[in-house]
């Protein structure tokens, strides 16, 4: 299993679908995109920005009843990729799995603070080099941290819209390792 976190949230404007871009937490750092739909990606956001609705929704609610029954999400895996649908497992601290949505997943993963990880083989067929993937400048993702471990788009504001706007002009295509 190979430990990620998200990197970025954006929207394929070809597909018109949104798109959460997973990176790998040591090096190489690949970017594995995942398309949802809007409604998921919008939990995902929200579930980033930690940002909590009056009422519990959905994964609040599952999140409570994790802890009810005194168990915690100690992590979420992307364990398969099958007819380009994520598949995701969530695994609580006594060793227990529930399969899962991937965007699901990393809804919880967010809200709980838990560990994302991608199976291998996942990585290696959906996976992208970071080196692959240009702003809208054509200009390289470079990892802008001292030890290339960081994210490579930080918290400057014309490094995010040129990111938004690689991601505006994306196809799934452009993540082709194959191409």
């Amino acid at each position: 299993m190979i430990e990620t976190r998200v990197h970025a949230i954006g929207v394929d404007q070809q597909r018109s679908q949104p798109l959460v871009l997973l990176e790998e937490t040591a090096p190489p750092g690949r970017l594995l995109p995942i398309w949802m739909t809007s409604d998921d990606a919008t939990e995902v956001e929200r579930a980033r920005q930690g940002m909590a609705s009056p009422r519990p929704g959905t994964h609040a609610l599952i999140g409570l009843l994790i802890s009810q029954f005194e168990r915690r999400l100690t992590g979420i895996r992307i364990t398969e990729l099958r007819e380009a649908v994520f598949h995701a497992e969530l695994v609580l601290d006594d060793g227990t799995t529930v399969d899962s949505r991937a965007s699901d997943a990393l809804t919880l993963a967010l809200q709980l603070d838990a560990r994302i990880e991608v199976a291998d083989d996942v990585f290696d067929r959906a996976g992208v080099a970071k080196a692959r993937i240009v702003d809208a400048d054509d200009q390289p993702v470079e990892d802008s941290t001292p030890g290339g471990t960081g994210p490579a788009w930080g918290d400057d504001t014309k490094e995010i819209e040129d990111f938004r706007r690689f991601l505006d002009e994306a196809s799934p295509s452009d993540f082709d390792p194959d191409r």
